[in-house]
């Protein structure tokens, strides 16, 4: 039987991937293929460095042989049950089992091995062929390509899992803070609504309690007068029946007790006016001074206003004229941006503000640091110290963030826009003031003093010219 027919009829796990005959001394290398021990240590002594597998590919420091004695016993089996005739030597299983010739060609048209008759025959007529040890090299080339390939990939993947890791863990960080943070908010509302709810059941009570004293003594003493009066009405009656003129004489005698004044009826005194009216919203007014923060009452600051921007009377609302103003141009002033800042800087703490945009077709709020450059054109980014958002011709919201813009999808078009800053908490968030729904946030570490930020655009085609006005908390 020849060496392909014995191939053939025992199947690919009984033969070596490298000479292409049954095993001889079958060993297991780290990947778990199987190999002849003398064709994986001439290879593997062929190589430099580390060793990949010629199978699969994978790449170790050194391949390490083990003994595969059961795969070992099979084969032997195998070649006991052929006759001695049918078995190759290790120089024969290494010949083309057809012409006995070196296997020292790769057929690339059929990806066979074949030796230089084989080449000459018809069956590989015009076929594309590479010299064996050639072609291994190539295979060996590119496999150690794409293995390098691959080690960087894992690379990267581990810097990726790295991060995704680290993103977890901060997720469950900020979300137990944020559980934290709400729990005590609402911890705080309910114990004012509480306080205040046992304050007014109390003086409720002590009113009613008070108001019934007063009735109930009231009513001791009217029982008492009519005990009295129906006594008088007794006596007189038996007066009048004795009908003498001694006796008539002293029934005219207590004429004057009909006539004493008639006692009342204390009336409830319990006002519905103070404990029914419109008491949720009277605590909502007192809410304000436990709520924390509340929209503050701003003023907008002319030292900082660009000449071609009017403040109003009350520095709360600002917009854009025809006719420059000659102002002097201290460095607080903008020269080229027609913003302006807020009075109100702040260092610390938790505020709230909300601004007025209806009517207007461009505009930019937000933040600024104090130090932020107010002469020339620039633009509105963080890393110039401005936290902002903007809403330009087209109706187009976005956060100017950078490198590039940030797109704001809102489904709808505030009129108010609610700014909220936490300084400890290096955070600038934006709102529809309307349904409070969230725009956008800006996370930044403060250093400075942060100023409110305003910029109602030019009114170069004519359809911005109302004014931003900073909304009063009263």
């Amino acid at each position: 039987m020849s060496c392909g027919e014995e191939n053939g009829n025992y199947g690919e796990a009984l033969v070596c991937p490298l000479c292409l005959g049954l095993f001889v001394e079958p060993v297991l290398v780290d990947c778990e293929r199987n190999f002849c021990r003398s064709c994986i240590v001439s290879y593997r002594e062929a190589q430099s460095g580390s060793v990949c597998c010629p199978q699969c590919g994978v790449r170790t420091p050194r391949l390490l042989l083990q003994p595969n004695r059961v795969l070992r016993n099979v084969v032997d089996k195998i070649r006991r049950l052929t006759s001695p005739q049918q078995e190759l030597s290790e120089e024969e299983r290494r010949l083309c089992p057809e012409h006995q010739e070196k296997l020292t060609l790769i057929c690339e048209t059929d990806g066979m091995i074949i030796c230089l008759v084989c080449r000459d025959s018809k069956l590989h007529k015009q076929h594309q062929f590479r010299e064996r040890a050639e072609f291994l090299a190539t295979c060996k080339n590119k496999g150690d390509v794409l293995l390098n390939s691959l080690n960087q990939k894992v690379v990267s993947l581990k810097d990726v899992v790295q991060k995704q890791v680290l993103e977890i863990a901060q997720t469950k960080d900020v979300g137990c803070s944020l559980i934290c943070h709400i729990a005590q908010q609402f911890a705080d509302m309910h114990k004012f609504l509480n306080e205040h709810e046992q304050q007014l059941l109390e003086k409720l009570e002590a009113h009613v309690e008070g108001n019934l004293a007063e009735m109930e003594r009231n009513l001791a003493k009217l029982r008492a007068l009519l005990f009295s009066t129906e006594q008088d009405i007794v006596c007189i009656e038996a007066k009048l029946d004795q009908g003498d003129l001694a006796s008539l004489k002293e029934v005219g005698s207590w004429r004057d007790r009909v006539s004493e004044e008639m006692p009342t009826a204390l009336p409830g005194n319990v006002c519905l006016g103070t404990y029914k009216g419109p008491l949720q919203y009277k605590l909502w007014r007192e809410m304000k001074s436990a709520i924390h923060p509340v929209p503050h009452s701003l003023t907008l600051d002319p030292q900082t206003a660009n000449p071609w921007l009017l403040l109003a009377d009350d520095l709360t609302s600002v917009t854009v004229i025809e006719t420059k103003q000659i102002l002097p141009d201290g460095p607080a002033r903008f020269d080229v941006c027609v913003s302006v800042l807020a009075t109100q800087g702040f260092t610390t703490g938790m505020h709230y503000w909300e601004v007025e945009v209806s009517g207007k077709s461009k505009w930019d709020l937000g933040v600024a640091r104090e130090s932020i450059n107010r002469k020339g054109d620039v633009a509105l980014k963080p890393e110039n110290g401005y936290l902002a958002i903007s809403l330009s011709n087209g109706g187009q919201y976005c956060a100017l963030t950078s490198p590039t813009i940030t797109p704001l999808p809102l489904s709808g078009t505030p009129s108010r826009i609610g700014i909220y800053l936490d300084y400890e908490g290096g955070q600038v968030s934006f709102y529809n003031a309307t349904d409070f729904a969230h725009l956008y946030t800006f996370s930044e570490a403060f250093t400075e003093k942060m100023f409110p930020y305003f910029c109602p655009c030019l009114n170069d085609v004519g359809d911005n010219g109302a004014p931003l006005s900073v909304v009063s908390s009263q």
